[in-house]
């Protein structure tokens, strides 16, 4: 096993699957952990984020888009030293599509790939907004995989803890598999309300009906969608509608919102 990843409300890790005959190659699963410290007091977060999967994987498996959505293989509770941990399991995937683009020359996608990984997430687009009613908010899209844990141990709080190191690179891909859809634990439901008007998403990849609280619907997915292929294409660290003020202190969506209409508005012109 190896820690992939970890969170405000959970740790990934890479398992073994061990309920299979022996004479069958070794499978791995991803399994997502709940945490269950006293600094993390949002107890519904992950619970609302196990609905919304469950929902999300059982809705219409026979749809294009299904097999673009991370779907959920199991879920179960396991007892610990500090409660209950809420655990879900899911199939294991390869890597982030931003450790992808690195494999790459200058860090770009070509241009045959970054259509067929476009093609694929809208059609999991197609399948969680008219099929689930999902509004995803977050970035999309991603490509998870062995060896002795790095560790460090820490005191918190006069307890002694060992802190597993996360691994997200584990040597060449031999293939590029197909990207999914992940992570709802910020997924709200788009027939509930037809719009919202709470910011969702980083300030620097925020969308024009999020900066001037236009009130938001499924047209944010898409937005995040362009931001993500904007930086698979170009390869940058940031998103063209980066806007840190001269000083470097705070952010100005003033300049955003000039950012975004320098990029798609005055150089439509030119």
């Amino acid at each position: 096993m190896t820690k992939l990843g970890w969170g405000t409300t959970s740790t990934v890790w890479l398992e073994r699957d061990l309920d299979g005959w022996r004479w069958h190659p070794p499978r791995h699963v991803t399994l997502k952990i709940k945490t269950n410290r006293h600094y993390y007091p949002d107890e519904e977060a992950f619970s609302r984020e196990l609905r919304m999967t469950q929902h999300a994987s059982g809705v219409n498996r026979r749809h294009v888009g299904y097999q673009f959505v991370r779907g959920l293989r199991d879920s179960f509770d396991l007892d610990g030293p500090e409660g209950k941990h809420t655990c879900m399991v899911f199939e294991t995937l390869k890597e982030p599509l931003w450790i992808l683009k690195k494999r790459f020359v200058k860090g770009v996608l070509p241009d045959d790939v970054l259509k067929l990984v476009v093609h694929m997430v809208l059609q999991g687009l197609k399948y969680l907004h008219p099929e689930c009613h999902f509004i995803h908010t977050e970035g999309v899209a991603q490509d998870e995989t062995i060896a002795p844990l790095p560790q460090k141990h820490d005191d918190i709080d006069g307890n002694k803890w060992t802190i597993y190191l996360s691994r997200n690179m584990f040597g060449s891909v031999q293939e590029i598999g197909r990207p999914v859809i992940t992570d709802f634990g910020l997924a709200v439901r788009g027939d509930e309300q037809k719009y919202r008007y709470y910011p969702i998403q980083p300030d620097s990849d925020s969308a024009p009906e999020v900066v001037l609280e236009l009130g938001w619907s499924y047209s944010a997915d898409i937005w995040n969608l362009g931001v993500l292929m904007w930086d698979l294409l170009q390869g940058a660290t940031a998103t063209p509608f980066q806007a840190v003020q001269p000083e470097g202190v705070g952010f100005s969506y003033q300049q955003h919102l000039a950012n975004i209409i320098a990029l798609f508005v005055l150089r439509r012109g030119t």
